[in-house]
């Protein structure tokens, strides 16, 4: 079967200006034409800012806006952009960036994913009681190039996309005068947030990579990392430790799974990893 993409029309599904990155690797490495689903409400699955709450995975969600903007625009190759937040798995006092992309051709019933966790962004909030404290926090995220959210603490008041120091004042003063303290917090869309989209773009390269590594049972292409399995031994002890033991690669069309084993090319980990050398 011939799984090419050339020439083929790729749907963005994105509200926040994603394709200005997403666009030009994909147009560049998979020969697609890009366009973006314009008038398409991505945000009714889940809001960064919590409006509206993400109930579903990561990768459920990403699956279930290509599912909407093929129902509602017929596009049968559609790309979804999803990011989390939070403390990174190895490192629980440092913010981490998770950003996944899931690219669906409905015409083949493939699908092909890329992902990156980075170090790299400015994820923050903080309760905020004076106008001297809030440029103090500004400063850190990089404001005005990265936006600020400003919500009242008891969360009936928001307002998004900050990105201008005059607005900032006039915000903050309209908040502050029904309230002692406010969450400022940075705002995470992908448009607000040039450090993001920096990884975004790598987690492009990832999907580009994927897309072009073939399953050698099918022949479909996006047969890549399903799952890494810890358990790499500490060189002293020998106890299991949480580095990656292996990598499960995995064809999404026909299941076929290979296992590489020590996928960081170490047999055993540097007990300053271990749980129990080094608690």
């Amino acid at each position: 079967m011939n799984f090419s993409f050339e020439g083929r029309t790729l749907t963005i599904a994105t509200m926040h200006r994603k394709e200005t990155v997403l666009a030009p690797i994909l147009e560049k490495n998979l020969a697609v034409k890009c366009s973006v689903s314009v008038g398409i409400d991505t945000d009714q699955f889940g809001t960064f800012s919590g409006e509206i709450p993400r109930h579903k995975s990561i990768i459920d969600t990403a699956r279930a806006k290509c599912d909407f903007v093929f129902l509602k625009s017929g596009c049968d190759l559609v790309l979804a952009s999803e990011g989390t937040f939070g403390p990174h798995p190895a490192s629980p006092l440092i913010p981490s960036d998770h950003e996944f992309l899931l690219l669906k051709d409905f015409v083949h019933d493939l699908e092909i994913t890329g992902a990156v966790l980075s170090y790299r962004t400015n994820y923050h909030q903080k309760t905020i009681s004076d106008f001297e404290e809030l440029m103090d926090f500004a400063t850190s995220v990089k404001f005005p190039s990265h936006g600020i959210i400003l919500r009242s603490c008891a969360g009936d008041l928001i307002y998004k996309g900050i990105n201008e120091g005059r607005l900032l004042r006039k915000c903050f003063d309209e908040m502050m005068r029904s309230s002692k303290s406010i969450l400022a917090e940075t705002d995470m869309r992908a448009n607000f947030n040039p450090t993001r989209t920096d990884v975004i773009k790598e987690a492009a390269s990832d999907l580009v990579k994927n897309a072009f590594s073939m399953c050698a049972k099918c022949s479909a292409p996006g047969f890549s990392i399903q799952k890494t399995e810890a358990g790499l031994p500490c060189q002293l002890c020998g106890n299991p430790t949480r580095s990656a033991l292996k990598n499960v690669f995995e064809c999404k069309k026909c299941g076929h799974q290979l296992e590489i084993c020590f996928p960081n090319h170490k047999k055993v980990e540097d007990p300053m990893y271990c749980d129990y050398c080094n608690p």
